[in-house]
């Protein structure tokens, strides 16, 4: 009977699976409870308790908080695991003060670490005073050779990066003080330092005033780096958030600028039935105008897709190169939105004067400027004109302006980006204005035609547009008491356009509207 209890004794009853499998679990439940407490200890989700006025300072103070949370939260362990590792050497030297004012530093970051009550700006400067104090206690404990610089250098990142630029140097004038004080009293023999492990030399006034410097300039430097670079981000964060704001805002505004556009091709269309030929031109308005608002608007609804879905994955390049993209096709939208606009305003009396005084030369200027940051200022592009000839003129510069935006906009169009395209402006017994172009040119059987609405020569078929820019020019230009004409030497030779105006704008003018 005992040989067979002792069997029993080294042989146990066997387990069953449910008792195993319940005991797998608790295994599992126990691990995976360890596992979050020390995820959700370590790495903290985003906070949420800041309000302030801005959304990208509010985004912002959240990342600082969840930078400070993690730093006090990491360094609570390790600086217990560091002091653990070096308490005997406290205790066999018997320096009990060091070994508990580290104790009640560690006991302070624990505190801080955990503390829900604690604000941020408390939280803020309990982390500054605890690397404030520590690179203090080195400078005291173990001399001037020993690591208080990176204790001083830790303080002031921080202080940049939690408290600004300000509190930066704040804290570095700070620390200057504290170690030339120290350093001065430790050359005096009133502090002697006993800990030291690399034999700390004790410093005369010459070597606290060249560490002082040198600390002084590096840490500046650091400060003033960091301080940028978070102030940098901080505004391209801005600029991004402005620009996904305006273009939502103007997409909406494409979206009410095509429905108007829409409402406006089907008044075209109950017009144009009642005649043959206007049918035929109808057919052609709508299938045009279509095609040319379907292909910008599908480039920016795919490019709008790739930023919402996967902007995180984009180099900065990659982003860059899609939001010229979306650019572009919002600046063609627009433009071709504004020559639809204006045929219907140039056939009606809506066409108001607003004519001043002006000197030639500061409407040149203007002029200048205005037509390049329009056009996107294309390297191509060149404005020639009297800078002296100051004549004073009587116009309407914005008239004028949209004049030469249409036409600069078909020279830009049909002209390769490397061959100029130049505006020449002169004023004498009448304003002159030329602008000349080395494009595709225009044929000659066409020349006679390109002013008529929804015109396009027989070299532009594969060119987007829809014949409206010539048209609206010609009307503007006799609505201002001019005349424009057009030349070509022929195929791929260019063409200039050349418009005559008078330097004063008549009455007759200012009070007939433009009429068919």
């Amino acid at each position: 009977m005992e040989e067979i209890a002792s069997a029993q004794n080294l042989f146990p009853p066997k387990v069953s699976r449910r008792t195993l499998a319940l005991r797998f679990n608790k295994s599992r439940d126990v691990v995976g409870t360890i596992q979050r407490v020390l995820k959700n200890y370590f790495f903290l989700a985003r906070p949420t308790t800041i309000d302030v006025a801005s959304e990208v300072g509010q985004a912002m103070l959240q990342g600082r908080e969840r930078i400070l949370m993690s730093l006090l939260r990491f360094g609570a362990p390790f600086s217990m695991i560091w002091l653990l590792s070096i308490a005997s050497n406290f205790v066999s030297d018997e320096k009990w003060g060091p070994l508990l004012f580290y104790l009640m530093l560690i006991a302070v970051i624990a505190y801080a670490s955990i503390a829900i009550k604690l604000t941020y700006t408390v939280r803020t400067f309990i982390t500054l005073l605890i690397i404030y104090a520590l690179g203090t206690a080195d400078l005291i404990f173990f001399g001037v050779a020993e690591d208080w610089r990176l204790h001083y250098a830790a303080l002031l990142m921080c202080t940049t990066i939690f408290l600004g630029r300000r509190a930066g140097f704040v804290a570095l004038l700070i620390c200057l003080v504290s170690f030339i004080s120290i350093g001065w009293l430790i050359s005096k023999g009133v502090l002697v330092i006993t800990m030291s492990i690399m034999d700390s030399p004790i410093p005369d006034t010459e070597a606290i005033f060249m560490m002082s410097m040198v600390f002084f300039f590096v840490c500046s430097m650091i400060i003033m780096v960091l301080a940028s670079v978070l102030e940098e981000f901080e505004n391209a964060w801005e600029r991004e958030r402005l620009t996904a704001q305006q273009l939502s805002i103007q997409t909406k505004e494409l979206e009410s600028s095509l429905s108007r556009e829409q409402l406006l091709a089907n008044q075209l269309e109950h017009s144009l039935t009642q005649q043959e030929e206007l049918n035929r031109l109808k057919s052609r308005i709508i299938t045009t105008v279509s095609h040319e608002f379907r292909t910008p608007l599908t480039v920016i609804n795919s490019s709008a897709g790739l930023l919402m879905h996967h902007a995180a994955r984009l180099s900065d390049l990659k982003r860059e190169e899609i939001y010229q993209r979306i650019r572009r096709s919002i600046f063609y939208l627009t433009d071709l939105l504004q020559d639809i606009v204006w045929i219907d305003t140039s056939n009606s009396s809506e066409i108001k004067m607003h004519p001043i005084r002006i000197a030639f030369n500061a409407m040149c200027e203007s002029l200048a400027d205005k037509l390049h940051r329009e056009t996107d200022h294309p390297a191509n592009l060149t404005f020639e004109y009297a800078e002296h000839n100051n004549s004073n003129l009587y116009m309407d510069p914005e008239l004028l302006k949209q004049i030469l935006f249409n036409l600069l906009t078909n020279s830009l169009k049909y002209s390769p980006m490397h061959t100029p395209v130049t505006v020449q402006l002169s004023c004498t017994e009448q304003l002159t204005i030329a602008v000349v172009d080395h494009g595709i040119g225009i044929p000659p059987e066409d020349l006679a035609n390109i002013w008529e609405l929804f015109y396009r020569g027989a070299n532009v078929e594969t060119y987007s547009g829809l014949g409206l820019g010539l048209y609206n020019v010609q009307r503007l230009v006799e609505r201002l008491g001019g005349s424009i004409q057009a030349s070509s030497p022929g195929l791929n030779h260019g063409c200039t356009f050349q418009i005559q105006l008078p330097r004063e704008l008549s009455a007759e003018a200012q009070l007939t509207p433009s009429v068919d």
